[in-house]
């Protein structure tokens, strides 16, 4: 197996920063997979990142010239089922698919729908997002993080993807135990992004008010209380040590909850309190303030105007 052909499905904040990279790297092998308007806009206007404009090549799903032998998801997690018949005209059965959606159930999810697939597990430590202007901006290259569930000995699909990403200059992590790594970030997802959407405020407010500190705390030490009922290794200093992070963080950039607020989009609050939510019962912990937080954002998405 060698990837040849690669492709991200997903070309806004996320896909757009890891997209120029590729495109830079592997030009005409690298395609931005869109149908459409959004596809015809691809092509004739390309895409703002930090300040340059890209042009990718735009691979349709109705009307492929290609299949992918490396597929990376960058869309919103509400999308990803409907997404599943684009996807299945645009791969082989030896095309490895790569997630880096929120949450914790995208990579089952997908593996129900392409058993024959290698579907890794993936996420994204990286502060950017998409202005009203369209461009994307990130002040930092951020952190790929990806794997199979175990990675003591790196599988040949792992190797693959690792060999793209260091050719392109793309900073990556490979943890032993991938299901701990994507609780860490959840963790962070459920507390900051979900806060930041209903007090509209970004991420330094988070320091700067006391109150609001609490509320971020104890809707993260909800997640490591499930966490242990789950048997998922989530250590409590990861939510004491949040402030630290917070400290780097650029205080005006907002998260995708509160990015997806304001521009009175659907939100991803289904997989992250909501899927807690789901999870807490089945094991008999109680969430309290996830289950207000879940009640209050999708409030105010009814109230969109």
């Amino acid at each position: 197996m060698e990837i040849k052909k690669m492709g991200i499905m997903g070309m806004g904040a996320i896909g757009g920063i890891y997209g120029k990279e590729l495109m830079n790297t592997f030009g005409d092998d690298f395609y931005a997979v869109a149908d459409g308007e959004r596809g015809e806009r691809l092509k004739k206007n390309g895409i703002k990142v930090n300040g340059d404009t890209i042009f990718p090549k735009v691979l349709s799903t109705t009307n492929p010239e290609t299949k992918l032998d490396f597929l990376i998801l960058a869309i919103k997690n509400y999308q990803l089922e409907e997404s599943f018949s684009e996807i299945r005209n645009i791969i082989h059965k030896d095309t490895i698919i790569l997630p880096l959606l929120n949450g914790v159930t995208a990579t089952e999810r997908i593996k129900e729908a392409f058993p024959e697939n290698e579907v890794l597990r993936g996420l994204v430590y990286i502060t950017a997002e998409k202005r009203e202007n369209g461009e994307i901006y990130s002040n930092n290259k951020g952190t790929i993080t990806f794997g199979d569930t175990e990675n003591k000995e790196l599988s040949q699909s792992v190797k693959l993807v690792k060999d793209i990403f260091d050719k392109a200059g793309i900073n990556y992590n490979i943890p032993e135990d991938m299901i701990s790594a994507q609780w860490r970030k959840w963790i962070i997802n459920i507390g900051s992004n979900q806060v930041s959407a209903i007090v509209r405020n970004g991420y330094g407010k988070f320091l700067e008010i006391e109150e609001l500190n609490k509320v971020l705390k104890n809707a993260m030490f909800e997640v490591v209380e499930v966490a242990k009922a789950c048997g998922v290794y989530l250590p409590v200093e990861d939510v004491d040590g949040y402030d630290e992070r917070l400290k780097v963080s650029q205080p005006d950039l907002k998260t995708s909850t509160l990015q997806d607020i304001e521009n009175k989009r659907r939100t991803e609050i289904e997989y992250f309190a909501g899927d807690l939510i789901r999870m807490a019962k089945k094991v008999g912990v109680s969430v309290p303030v996830n289950e207000t937080l879940y009640y209050l954002i999708k409030s105010i998405e009814k109230m969109y105007s």
